[in-house]
């Protein structure tokens, strides 16, 4: 069953005995913060979609480099 809103939450009366709040029983998991690496230009720091770095067209062609 559901409880009504703005009803307390039911929580167990604890002993003087158990902690507070036990390591990892905040409900969430840690994230692990890991530093991003650039697709397009491979450093860290920033994503390909905000990549200021060198693109495909930046790079020189050699002379007839087009013929077929």
């Amino acid at each position: 069953m559901r409880r009504a809103p703005g009803r307390p939450k039911k929580l167990r009366r604890k002993t003087n005995a158990e902690p507070k709040k036990p390591s990892g029983a905040s409900g969430m998991k840690q994230r692990n913060q890991e530093t991003v690496r650039c697709r397009r230009c491979k450093e860290l720091g920033h994503k390909q979609r905000t990549c200021g770095g060198k693109t495909g067209a930046d790079r020189k062609l050699p002379k007839g480099a087009n013929k077929v």
